[in-house]
């Protein structure tokens, strides 16, 4: 059998990166160097014995090379190793474990990502169980074992308690090792995220280059923290500190944003790594086509140093809280604060959303360009907007879905508490099917994002698919309920057709008092921008106020200009406010799914087994479908059959998904 060889990057509880790799023979002098290190308090509870002597012993062991019986597997934080872990099988399927964590690097998760891979390593060769003996007084190894997510047993006798840890891959296990990944996913992006101090590197004295308009946004949004630049900007950087060099910007760095060359991107990184900072973002153009080795040798520097990268090819990020205040994009006006987090996998796209933000008073927390996701990714910003509780709402535009299987689990929990809206360019039939067991609304454009996420932010969710309307035109109340019924959406009884304000009023307050309908929309078809349509708009926004179980939407149709009666003090629309009505008809409908999602018990099926075999598949034979009518069936069950059948002429490709 092969021997796996383990090597990947992890996020530590508090921000930092370790890699977790397998132990080498080239390893003995740093392993020895880190026992040397660690107190004699430490190398008796590991060793239970104050005798130096053992340590020589125990490293040949654990650079020996790896076999079937046994493996070792080293810890590194900046180039040094600074935990080690390894097993010893015992008999055909238990093995003995141990583990040693530096002092300075305790607390810090070190330990639990050692334990997490030597595991995967453990089973890989047919393990079933890890036993280990530990000193009574060793509580950080013996809670260690007990967070760990795996089921524990304990044995007390001859003065040291043997653990016995069971390496069953269940629910509990997965749940706990998810919740560590998102934690310190949310973690590691808080100084870049909010930063505290923001270094703009490149600003030139070119108004017009990516430096000085990058500079110029942050100072014009009114950021709250400290903000400097480098470069022969000192026209350009009024309310900036201005330094010739990153290395002589005085304090802490938080959030480096680099906007040189691509040759001289690296220096900037090795440097914002060696004074600390939290997060590099990456715009440079042509970053990859000037070197092609440039992306992974920017990875590793920011990897070994501890920076989480944003990019490259990114536009910026925003952060539109009053206590941060960031706007690092090239958005001259970014949008109102608010609760729904926006990534963009695309530079045009995410200045786009920010555009329309902005334009429709819709409200944000967070933006984040992600680029060329060469580190953070939409997985890690979904994290981050788990824990945050600023943002309600997950919106992303995604040009590509790289580890499938995470993004489901990811997107499964998150979505239990916070709903996501998401554009995917492209026919895949395989991901729609995901992203609809994983509670993901996928849409086709920025309108429709924007539509969802509105009322996603402003409206409680529907009880149900019962909607009621309530119109100014007959017209309109025909078409009204054209567009719930074509959405899925039950029309409850006859829509309601008035005119005077008083009586729109009237009949919307007797619709939220009637316990059959679970959402309302009110139409108003403005002739001009006369009284009557102001009084229905301020109609609206009254019982909006005062809603708190009924979603309420307002729809004026082809008025792009919200009235003003609609829009609230922080310049946020205060309802759901659509310009067709088949745009609010699509919103309602999708919350009515979302809803209907979200009230289904969690189980097996939201960590979807098997994902990538079977999704691989069918995104395969969605193709193949295409010039193949006698397909009719696929079924995602856990047997993930293809069915085969004669089609009647005209029955389309693929008649039905599970």
């Amino acid at each position: 059998m092969a021997l796996s060889h383990v090597d990947v990057d992890a996020l530590l509880s508090d921000s930092g990166i370790a890699r977790i790799r397998s132990a080498q023979r080239r390893d003995v002098i740093a392993i020895r160097a880190m026992y040397d290190r660690v107190s004699d308090d430490t190398l008796y509870l590991r060793f239970f014995t104050f005798s130096g002597g053992v340590v020589a012993h125990e490293v040949e062991a654990q650079t020996r090379p790896a076999g079937d019986d046994h493996a070792s597997l080293v810890a590194e934080i900046g180039g040094d190793v600074v935990g080690v872990a390894s097993f010893e099988r015992l008999d055909r399927d238990v093995a003995e474990i141990a583990f040693l964590v530096d002092d300075t690097h305790r607390a810090r998760g070190v330990g639990m990502l050692l334990l997490e891979q030597l595991a995967a390593t453990a089973r890989a060769r047919g393990i079933v169980k890890f036993v280990a003996d530990t000193l009574p007084g060793n509580g950080r190894m013996l809670n260690l074992f007990a967070d760990a997510g795996l089921p524990v047993t304990t044995e007390y006798g001859s003065g040291v308690i043997r653990v016995g840890l069971e390496l069953r891959v269940d629910e509990s296990f997965r749940s706990a090792v998810d919740r560590r990944e998102a934690l310190a996913d949310a973690i590691s992006l808080r100084r870049v995220l909010a930063p505290r101090s923001v270094v703009v590197v490149g600003v030139g004295p070119e108004p017009g280059d990516a430096g000085p308009q990058l500079l110029a946004n942050i100072r014009r949004g009114g950021y709250r923290g400290e903000l400097y630049a480098v470069g022969p900007c000192a026209e350009w950087a009024t309310g900036a500190g201005v330094y010739a060099d990153l290395d002589d910007v005085p304090g802490q760095l938080d959030l480096v944003i680099v906007a040189v060359p691509a040759a001289a991107v690296l220096g900037v990184a090795v440097t914002a790594a060696a004074r600390g900072a939290a997060g590099l973002v990456v715009g440079s153009a042509g970053f990859s086509e000037s070197d092609p080795s440039l992306p992974a040798d920017l990875l590793r520097i920011c990897r070994d140093g501890g920076l989480r990268l944003i990019g490259p090819h990114s536009t910026g990020i925003c952060n539109t809280g009053e206590a941060v205040a960031l706007n690092a994009t090239f958005c001259v006006t970014p949008p109102p604060s608010g609760h729904i987090g926006l990534m963009s996998q695309s530079g045009t796209v995410g200045m786009a959303m920010l555009d329309y933000a902005a334009r429709t008073g819709v409200g944000i927390s967070t933006f984040v360009s992600v680029g060329d996701k060469a580190d953070v990714s939409g997985n890690d910003l979904l994290c981050a907007w788990e824990f945050d509780e600023t943002t309600t709402v997950c919106a992303l535009y995604l040009e590509s879905v790289g580890n499938r299987s995470k993004f489901v689990r990811i997107a499964s929990r998150v979505g239990r508490h916070k709903p996501i809206v998401a554009i995917k360019p492209g026919r895949d039939v395989a991901l729609d099917c995901l992203f609809e067991r994983a509670g993901v609304t996928r849409v086709d454009s920025l309108s429709h994002l924007f539509g969802v996420a509105t009322l996603f932010d402003l409206a409680p969710l529907p009880r149900g698919p019962r909607v009621s309307i309530v119109v100014d035109d007959r017209r309109s109340g025909e078409r009204a309920r054209d567009a719930c019924s074509n959405a899925g959406l039950v029309v409850s009884g006859s829509d309601v057709v008035v005119t005077e304000p008083d009586a729109f009023d009237a009949a919307l307050r007797a619709m939220l008092c009637d316990t059959s309908v679970d959402a309302i929309i009110a139409v108003c078809t403005p002739r001009a921008p006369d009284a009557e349509g102001s009084r229905i708009a301020s109609v609206i926004g009254v019982l909006q106020a005062e809603t708190v179980s009924t979603p309420l939407l307002a729809c004026f149709v082809g008025l792009d200009t919200m009235p003003v009666e609609l829009v609230g003090t922080d310049r946020r629309p205060v309802v759901p406010y659509y310009v067709s009505i088949e745009a609010a008809a699509h919103a309602l409908a999708a919350a009515v799914r979302y809803a209907r999602w979200r009230a289904r018990p969690e189980g097996p099926d939201d960590q979807l087994e098997g994902l990538d075999a079977r999704d691989e598949m069918v995104a395969r034979v969605a193709t193949f479908a295409e010039n193949v009518p006698e397909l009719l069936e696929i079924d995602l069950g856990a047997s993930a059959h293809i069915r085969l059948g004669s089609a009647a002429p005209g029955d389309p490709p693929l008649r039905r998904l599970r």
